[in-house]
């Protein structure tokens, strides 16, 4: 693991697999997880989310708000930061955005996962990485669940890029 000069900027992308807190005698910190390298970077991972966000066109506070509206209002919900030709950047807090204990991870991260009997849960990245979570199996379920729908109405939405903008007009039944 290296540190990262904390003046270059660091955008998500899809190499982008986790994003978590740390902290040292300086403050917090992000330990970044992508597809070929781990790095610290100093600033919090709500910097980093809020920075992609702007980056790709959108704010924190519209993404957030998006989700919630389509998920029902629900809290701790997933993210989309980006959707580029079909492929949605999303990401899953494992806890509240707020927490110093929460964890983003991408979507299309995850390549398995495992609770045990202790509340916790083990990850497998598609690097095949392992990272350990404070969260119940049953919260990443249902963090999955939850990211699933937002990147299903994306992809629905979006869908019309690829043909016609207007449905065709059902025949009146008589």
């Amino acid at each position: 693991m290296k540190n990262i000069n904390q003046d270059l900027p660091y955008i998500l992308s899809a190499s982008t697999l986790v994003l978590q807190s740390t902290r040292d005698g300086s403050g917090t910190k992000t330990l970044v997880i992508e597809e070929d390298r781990t790095f610290t970077l100093s600033k919090k991972p709500m910097h980093l989310i809020r920075a992609a966000c702007h980056h790709y066109g959108t704010s924190l506070k519209v993404a957030t708000n998006h989700a919630k509206h389509l998920l029902y209002n629900r809290h701790k919900v997933p993210i989309l930061i980006a959707f580029n030709h079909g492929f949605p950047l999303i990401m899953i807090p494992t806890m509240s955005a707020t927490s110093e204990q929460n964890i983003w991870i991408a979507l299309h991260a995850i390549k398995n996962y495992k609770g045990d009997k202790f509340g916790h849960t083990t990850i497998q990245l598609i690097n095949n990485q392992f990272i350990r979570i404070n969260a119940s199996e049953a919260t990443i379920q249902r963090q999955l669940s939850l990211a699933y729908i937002l990147q299903l109405d994306y992809q629905n939405r979006f869908s019309h890029l690829n043909g016609p903008w207007f449905s065709p007009r059902r025949p009146h039944m008589k």
